[in-house]
C-alpha cells in the first residue's frame, strides 16, 4: 500500500462536504465523467467506512447495487476476505484517513476474481471527515498487456507478480495446488557457440511458442532473461506428474535451424509449492532455482526432467521417485567402504571443461575436495552432511563464488564419481545401488549448499529494503549511521564499517566506526608506536581516496596481503579485516561528501556483482539521507573519539549557557537574548558548530531541556527586575516532533513561573520537515503562548516554502548570506533587501544575523530589517553581564543617515525600489 498526496484543481480543493454523487471531488467527478464506464467505477463511504453511494460503473464492474451494499464495508464491496492482507491494508489506511493507492486481487459479486486498482481520497475538511471517495479500475486485462519479450512473445516479471494472487484465489476455490517453476535449457551456451546466436534465438522462440501451446489457459509462462523461464501452474485434474510429462514431450521436439541439423532442446525444471497464506515471490523463485540446479546435477541419470524443492517433499508435495537403496545407514556404509579408494580418486581427475575449479582458487578448492571426501564417509549422518554442505555454501557465497560456479564444480566431481562407479568390477545391481547412494548424497548436499548460498545473497538483498526503512525512524545523521552499522554487522561476513570525510587538509577523518575497526586502530598503534595514519587525498592508491576521487565504488580484495607495512598487516589480521569495499556517498549533485567503508572477514568477499550492487544501493540511500539532515552537511568532520568526548562532557555536566543580545535596529533597544550552549573541556571551550553536528537525538533532547530551563529561569529573573526580555532557545526538529515536547515546555514554564510569551523557539530552516507533523506540533506549543522563529534562513533549501506553510512569527537571515556582501556588495544588498520585503509581505519580523561590523549594522538598518544580532552589537556573554552591557548604551545608527559606504549603498537601493513597495515609508522620498 502506498499513500498518495492530495490534489487541487483550478476551482478548489478536492474535499467534499456531504456524501452523494454531488459530493465527489472535482478530480474524481472528472475521471468518472471522461473514463469508460466499464473500466472506472466510483464509490463513496461514510465516516464509519460503510458504502453510502456508488455509480453505475461500480455496479457493472462488481455486480453490486447500492441496496445490496448498504451497511457493508469497502472491503466487502471489493470482495476481500476478512483475513486477506489487502483487507487489513485498506482498514489501516481508512483508519488513518490518508489518501491511498493499491492494486489487489478483488472479487465480483459472483466471486469471479479480477485485478483491481483502488484509489481512495478522504473527503471533508479538517475536523469534518466525511468518509472516502474511492475510484476502482478493472486492470484484469492490463497484466497481459505489460511488456512482452520481443523474442518469445511471453510476458515479463510484472505479470508474474500480478498473476500469482489470482491463481491462489482460484486454487482456494478448487482445492488444487499452485506451483511456481523455474525452467532453463541444458547446454544452451553450446548451441550458441556451435551454431551461432541466430540458432539460439530460434530455440528460445520455439520454447516460448511451445510453452503457450502446452500450458493450460489458467497457467502462466514468462521469460526472465537468457534461457530462463518462470511458470505458474495450477494442478490439473489428471495430476501434475502427467501434465509435466506431456509438457516435456512438447518442449523437447526438434527445432529446425537455418544452418545445421535440427536441435533437440534439453530442459530442466525446478518446482516449489505456493503456500496459500503469505507467498513470497522472491523466495519461491529461489527455492525453484535450487530444485532446478538439483535436476541439472543428475544429468542423464535423472528419472524426470523436473525436481521438487526438498522442503516441499516434507509438506506433501509430489515426491521424486524414492531411491531403491538408502543413501545412509549400514548397507550404504558397507558399499562405500568397499568403493571408497576408487571414489576418492575421482576428484583428482584434471577434467575441468568450464574452468570452475580454476575460478575457486586454491583455498576453496581444498575445502571443496575435503567436503567431497567426507561426503562419502560411511559414518556420515544425513544431518551432519547437510550442515557441512550449508557451511560450505555460506563460505562460497562470502568468498565471492557465484551459484553457477559452485554448481559446475559439484557437477564435475559428481560425473567423475559416476564414471568411477560404472567401471568398478562389481555386479550391475550393486553398482546401481552405489550409484544411487552417490547421487542422493551429492544431490542433497548441493541443494543444501545452494540453499545456504542463496540465503546469504538474500540477506544482502533484504538488507537494502530494511536500511531504507531506517530513514523514517532516524532523523539525525549520527543516529542513522549507527543504525545502518548495526544492520550491516548483522550480515554474514561483515565485521566492521567506517564513515569517513576529508578535513580541510585533505586527511580523512574517521567520524563513525564500529568496534573491530577500533581494534585495528589500537593494534596498529601498539605495534607501530603511533596512531594509524589516515589516508589523504594525495594517496591515489588508497581505497578511500579512489572512491572519493572517482565517485565510484572501490574494492580492495585482500587488504592483509596488500598492506604496505608489517604493522598494518598484523593489525588488520588481528582485527579480522581482510577485504574492504569503499562506497561514495553523494550530495544532491552527485559529488562525494563522505565515504562508507565496509570491511569483510574473507578475501574476495566483495567480488561478485550482487554484492557490489548492494554497496551501490547502500551509498545511494545514504546520499539521500545525507541531504535530508539538518546542519550536518556543512559541518567539519568530527573524529569518533571527539564525538565520544563530547557526549561525556554533556552527560558529565560540563555545559555552560551564554546569552547573545538581539536588538531593535530602529533604536538599539534590547528585545531578546538567544541562549547559546558551550561545552567546557578543561581549559578549552568547544563551540556549538563543532559539537552539535556530532550529537544524536537523545543528546540534543537533553541539551534542549537544559537550555529551556536555563533560559526561562533567566527570563523570569529579568521580568522580576522590570526588564521584560524575550529568550530564544534552539529547538531541533526531531525534538519538536517528540510527543512529550509540549509537556517538557509546560513543565519548564511551571517550574520557573516564566510568561510563555517570553519564550521564542528557534527552528532551523534546514531541519528535515514533514510539514503536516511540524504544523501540528507547533500549533500545540503555540496554544500555550509560545512563539516561533526560523533560524538560519538561507542556510538550507526549503526555507521560504516552510515559512509559508508553518506558523512562524519571525525569521532570522543567516550570517552566510550577510557575509557575501564583502564579495558582491551590490548583488548581496539587492538580494537581502528583496528578502526582507518578502518576509515582511509574509507578515514576519526579520532578524539579521552576522552583523559583525558597524557597516553591516547600517546596511541592515537601511534595508528595513527589524532586529539585529552579531558581534558588532554584542558578543555572547554570561547572563550576569547582560545588565551591565545594557546600561548606558548609546545607539550610534541613525536611520536614513548612514555614515558608511555599505549603509549608503543599502539606502540607495531601498530608495530606488521604494516606489515598487507602497508600504515602504521611503516611497516618494529624496532621489525619486
Amino acid at each position: 500500500m502506498r499513500h498518495i498526496a492530495g490534489t487541487r484543481s483550478g476551482r478548489g480543493r478536492t474535499g467534499v462536504e456531504a456524501p452523494g454523487p454531488e459530493g465527489l471531488s472535482l478530480r474524481l467527478a472528472h475521471l468518472v465523467e471522461v473514463a469508460p464506464a466499464e473500466r472506472v467505477a466510483a464509490v463513496l463511504t461514510d465516516a464509519r467506512g460503510l458504502v453510502s453511494w456508488l455509480n453505475p460503473g461500480f455496479s457493472r464492474l462488481t455486480g453490486w447495487t447500492l441496496e445490496s451494499l448498504r451497511q457493508r464495508t469497502l472491503a466487502e464491496a471489493l470482495g476481500l476476505d476478512p483475513d486477506q492482507a489487502a483487507a487489513d491494508q485498506l482498514a489501516q489506511a481508512m483508519a488513518q484517513r490518508l489518501p491511498f493507492s493499491v492494486r489487489l486481487a478483488a472479487r465480483r459479486r459472483t466471486r469471479e476474481p479480477y485485478w483491481a486498482e483502488v484509489l481512495g481520497f478522504p473527503q471533508g475538511g479538517e475536523g469534518r471527515f466525511r468518509g472516502f471517495a474511492v475510484l476502482v479500475s478493472d486492470r484484469t486485462g492490463e497484466w497481459r498487456a505489460v511488456r512482452r519479450d520481443p523474442l518469445t512473445g511471453l510476458l515479463d516479471r510484472l505479470a508474474l507478480q500480478a498473476y500469482l494472487p489470482l491463481a491462489i484465489q482460484r486454487s482456494q476455490e478448487s482445492g488444487r495446488r499452485v506451483v511456481v517453476g523455474l525452467l532453463d535449457l541444458d547446454g544452451f551456451r553450446a548451441i550458441n557457440e556451435r551454431f551461432g546466436h541466430a540458432a539460439g534465438d530460434a530455440v528460445l522462440r520455439a520454447v516460448g511458442q511451445r510453452l503457450r501451446r502446452a500450458l493450460q489457459s489458467t497457467d502462466l509462462a514468462i521469460r526472465l532473461g537468457g534461457d530462463q523461464f518462470a511458470l505458474v501452474l495450477e494442478e490439473p485434474p489428471q495430476g501434475l506428474e502427467a501434465y509435466l510429462q506431456q509438457m516435456g514431450e512438447v518442449l523437447q521436439e526438434p527445432v529446425a535451424i537455418a544452418e545445421g541439423p535440427p536441435v533437440v532442446p534439453a530442459v530442466s525444471l525446478g518446482l516449489t509449492a505456493v503456500p496459500p497464506d503469505a507467498p513470497d515471490l522472491d523466495g519461491l523463485l529461489r527455492h525453484a532455482d535450487l530444485a532446478r540446479q538439483t535436476v541439472k546435477l543428475q544429468g542423464e541419470s535423472r528419472l524426470h526432467w523436473w525436481y521438487w524443492w526438498a522442503h516441499d517433499q516434507e509438506g506433501g508435495a509430489p515426491r521424486p521417485p524414492t531411491p531403491l537403496f538408502a543413501a545412509y545407514g549400514p548397507k550404504a556404509a558397507g558399499l562405500l567402504k568397499e568403493a571408497l579408494a576408487e571414489l576418492e580418486s575421482a576428484w583428482a581427475e584434471p577434467v575441468d571443461p568450464e574452468g570452475a575449479r580454476a575460478r575457486l582458487g586454491p583455498e576453496l578448492l581444498a575445502r571443496l575436495e575435503e567436503h567431497f571426501r567426507t561426503a562419502l564417509d560411511p559414518a556420515r549422518t544425513p544431518d551432519r552432511h547437510r550442515r557441512e554442505a550449508q557451511s560450505l555454501g555460506t563460505l562460497m557465497a562470502l568468498k565471492g563464488v557465484d551459484g553457477p560456479t559452485l554448481t559446475q564444480a559439484w557437477i564435475q566431481w559428481y560425473h567423475s564419481a559416476v564414471s568411477r562407479t560404472l567401471f568398478l568390477p562389481w555386479r550391475a545391481d550393486r553398482k546401481m545401488q552405489l550409484l544411487q547412494v552417490v547421487t542422493e548424497r551429492v544431490t542433497s548436499a548441493l541443494q543444501a549448499a545452494l540453499e545456504a548460498h542463496g540465503e546469504v545473497v538474500g540477506k544482502y538483498q533484504h538488507a537494502i529494503s530494511a536500511v531504507r526503512h531506517l530513514k523514517d525512524r532516524y532523523a539525525l545523521w549520527p543516529d542513522l549511521v549507527q543504525a545502518v552499522f548495526r544492520r550491516l554487522l548483522s550480515l554474514p561476513g561483515i565485521v566492521a564499517a567506517v564513515v569517513a570525510r576529508p578535513d580541510a587538509d585533505g586527511r580523512f577523518v574517521y567520524e563513525f566506526h564500529t568496534f573491530q575497526f577500533e581494534v585495528f586502530l589500537q593494534e596498529y598503534q601498539r605495534r607501530r608506536g603511533r596512531p594509524y595514519p589516515p589516508a589523504t587525498t594525495a594517496h591515489r592508491s588508497h581505497v578511500l581516496v579512489r572512491a572519493w576521487t572517482t565517485g565510484r565504488l572501490a574494492v580492495r580484495h585482500d587488504v592483509v596481503r596488500d598492506a604496505r607495512s608489517p604493522a598494518a598487516r598484523e593489525a588488520l589480521a588481528a582485527a579480522g579485516l581482510h577485504t574492504v569495499m569503499a562506497v561514495p556517498v553523494g550530495d544532491r549533485d552527485g559529488h562525494p561528501v563522505a565515504i562508507l567503508a565496509v570491511w569483510g572477514a574473507y578475501p574476495g568477499m566483495f567480488a561478485t556483482q550482487e554484492v557490489r550492487n548492494f554497496g551501490i544501493a547502500l551509498g545511494s540511500f545514504l546520499g539521500e539521507a545525507w541531504n535530508r539532515q539538518a546542519q550536518y552537511p556543512a559541518a567539519l568532520p568530527t573524529d569518533q573519539s571527539d564525538r565520544v568526548r563530547y557526549r561525556q562532557l554533556l552527560y558529565g555536566g560540563q555545559v555552560v549557557f551564554l546569552v547573545q543580545p538581539v536588538v531593535a535596529l530602529s533604536d538599539g533597544r534590547l528585545v531578546k537574548v538567544e541562549v547559546l550552549a558551550r561545552l567546557v573541556d578543561g581549559e578549552r571551550e568547544v563551540p556549538p558548530g563543532r559539537f552539535l553536528p556530532a550529537l544524536g537525538y537523545y543528546e540534543l533532547e537533553r541539551l534542549f531541556v537544559q537550555g529551556l530551563q536555563f533560559g526561562l529561569t533567566e527570563a523570569q529573573a529579568w521580568q522580576a527586575r522590570g526588564e521584560p526580555v524575550k529568550v530564544g532557545v534552539n529547538l531541533p526538529g526531531p525534538v519538536l516532533l517528540h510527543p512529550n515536547c509540549p509537556e517538557w515546555v509546560n513543565q519548564a514554564l511551571a517550574a520557573t513561573g516564566a510568561d510563555p510569551r517570553a519564550l521564542e523557539l528557534e527552528l532551523l530552516e534546514s531541519d528535515p520537515a514533514d510539514v503536516a507533523l511540524h504544523r501540528k506540533a507547533m500549533e500545540r506549543l503555540g496554544a500555550m503562548g509560545v512563539s516561533f522563529s526560523m533560524d538560519d534562513l538561507g542556510a538550507g533549501y526549503n526555507g521560504l516554502h516552510r515559512l509559508r506553510q508553518l506558523p512562524f512569527q519571525a525569521a532570522k537571515v543567516d550570517w552566510s548570506l550577510v557575509r557575501e556582501v564583502s564579495n558582491t556588495p551590490e548583488k548581496t544588498v539587492a538580494f537581502l533587501g528583496a528578502l526582507v520585503r518578502l518576509l515582511h509581505d509574509l507578515g514576519l519580523a526579520v532578524v539579521m544575523e552576522g552583523l559583525e561590523t558597524p557597516d553591516l549594522v547600517e546596511m541592515a538598518v537601511e534595508l528595513g530589517a527589524d532586529f539585529g544580532q552579531g558581534y558588532a552589537i554584542a558578543r555572547p556573554m554570561a547572563p550576569a553581564a547582560l545588565a551591565a552591557w545594557n546600561q548606558g548604551r548609546a545607539w550610534p545608527v541613525r536611520p536614513g543617515r548612514p555614515e558608511t559606504a555599505l549603509g549608503r549603498l543599502a539606502l540607495a537601493w531601498r530608495q530606488s525600489t521604494a516606489r515598487l513597495d507602497p508600504a515602504d515609508p521611503l516611497r516618494g522620498g529624496a532621489g525619486l
